[in-house]
């Protein structure tokens, strides 16, 4: 056995001995979990239900929501599109979405300024979520009328000028991808990640996902909470599972390669993993769809 396979060894058992007893001690019905290194999934394991019920294990496959951190594979989608130059990083929203609207303090010609690199890296000065569809708001509604509702929102801020972490800019990214190909961006993603990485059980189709009942539930307590379709698809609609999250991450290791064909330029991807609109001596901080960070001697990205 290699130095590094006993390495893997002894993290798997501690992180084993420690998942079981954080899962007892915090009450988690189940999880699941995947290392990779670079292009090797290293440990794969599902703990757990899906239920409290006991009646559906957790495995590797099972699907989860993964909130926020589906911006990350947003903004992939969005630089592989640019990447084959059907829209540019500084374009403005509003020449492939020209009927955007939000009201505005400091004029309307500051919505002109709102580009994709504002919209992915949280500085379009956008609030952070919209009237319909966001996640205190219980009615049942599409992704659409959720787009639809941001005209009714206001600028905090002018284009550009600070930080302001926001839902809608990922929306709206995802809403100028549906403009764009002609497809829903649930099927966008399908044909432009998903299915490309082969993440067989990952979806933005949340309504098929909830009919067949196989992923993980979301708790409160001892209680199941019922099914609720997040209309946030771009910001937090992606349920994936974490062998397919593992494809994701080696996918990027990869440069964001697929049999050896980059689909991202290696500008663009330069691009995602540095912070944006950074003032002296920042070192953390957003970079498209990505949190940038010093960490462990080493950069994480997130």
């Amino acid at each position: 056995m290699t130095d590094m396979h006993q390495v893997y060894k002894d993290i798997l058992r501690n992180t084993k001995e420690f998942i079981l007893e954080q899962m007892e001690k915090e009450d988690i019905p189940g999880l699941s979990i995947a290392l990779v290194d670079g292009q090797e999934l290293v440990w794969a394991e599902g703990f757990g239900f899906t239920d409290r019920a006991k009646t559906n294990p957790v495995t590797i496959n099972t699907p989860f929501s993964i909130q926020s951190a589906g911006k990350m594979y947003t903004a992939t989608a969005f630089l592989i599109a640019a990447s084959r130059r059907l829209v540019h990083l500084d374009d403005p929203l509003r020449k492939h979405y020209p009927q955007f609207r939000v009201n505005s303090r400091f004029g309307s010609e500051e919505l002109d300024k709102i580009t994709f690199r504002s919209l992915l890296a949280h500085h379009a000065g956008l609030c952070h979520e919209a009237p319909v569809g966001n996640n205190y708001d219980d009615r049942t509604c599409t992704f659409n009328e959720h787009i639809a509702s941001i005209a009714d929102t206001w600028l905090k801020s002018l284009v550009g000028e600070r930080l302001s972490y926001s839902n809608l800019g990922m929306d709206l990214t995802a809403y100028a991808l549906q403009l764009l190909s002609g497809k829903s961006f649930a099927q966008y993603m399908e044909d432009e990640i998903l299915r490309p990485l082969e993440m067989i059980h990952s979806t933005f189709n949340q309504h098929s996902l909830f009919s067949g009942g196989l992923y993980a539930k979301g708790h409160r307590g001892l209680y199941e909470t019922p099914n609720h379709y997040v209309p946030m698809l771009g910001a937090g609609g992606l349920f994936v599972s974490a062998r397919d999250a593992a494809k994701f991450v080696s996918f990027h290791l990869s440069g964001c390669a697929i049999n050896g064909r980059q689909l991202i330029d290696q500008s663009l991807l330069d691009e995602m993993y540095t912070i944006q609109y950074p003032v002296e001596g920042q070192v953390c901080g957003f970079g498209l769809g990505t949190v940038i960070e010093p960490r462990f001697g080493t950069t994480l990205i997130f």
